[in-house]
């Protein structure tokens, strides 16, 4: 009787240390098959301050955002803006807001060029996504800024 309930305990205590399970964001939820999409580019701002549908959720599966990365380049040491990015769906909803400012890029204290974050933004089945900068203060020309984008994440089902 005693042998019968040390080992019975002996397994349970075995069974619940030799088999953790663990759930994370990434392709390891995801569907299975081919799963990682991502998007990346430029957005030259002379030729409009939107960029259409830079990566889509298939129609039967959401795509979960697990990186965004957002940058600018500027063509003029001293050019300087404010603005805003949205990341917004094909179904009208923003998925996503973000602001840079830059200063004079010569002196010291210049800031970074770019925006990295790690997120679960959840884009439905069948949505895409378009990039739009809006400016709030702007020096110099269109053509002095462009925009970066590089968005990646995993297919999941909805």
């Amino acid at each position: 009787m005693i042998r019968t309930v040390l080992c019975l305990m002996f397994s349970a205590v075995f069974l619940g240390v030799a088999s953790p399970v663990f759930a994370y964001p990434g392709a390891a939820v995801s569907t299975g098959t081919n799963p990682v999409r991502s998007a990346a580019g430029v957005q030259d701002f002379d030729l409009g301050f939107s960029k259409s549908a830079v990566i889509a959720a298939p129609a039967d599966q959401d795509l979960i955002l697990t990186d965004i990365v957002l940058g600018y380049v500027l063509e003029n040491d001293d050019a300087r803006f404010s603005a805003r990015i949205d990341l917004l769906g094909s179904d009208g909803i923003v998925y996503g807001v973000y602001a840079f400012q830059s200063g004079r890029l010569y002196q010291a204290t210049s800031h970074a060029t770019n925006f990295a974050g790690q997120t679960g933004v959840r884009i439905p089945a069948g949505v895409s996504v378009s990039i739009a900068w809006t400016f709030g203060y702007q020096s110099h020309s269109n053509w002095v800024y462009n925009g970066t984008y590089t968005l990646s994440g995993y297919l999941a089902n909805p």
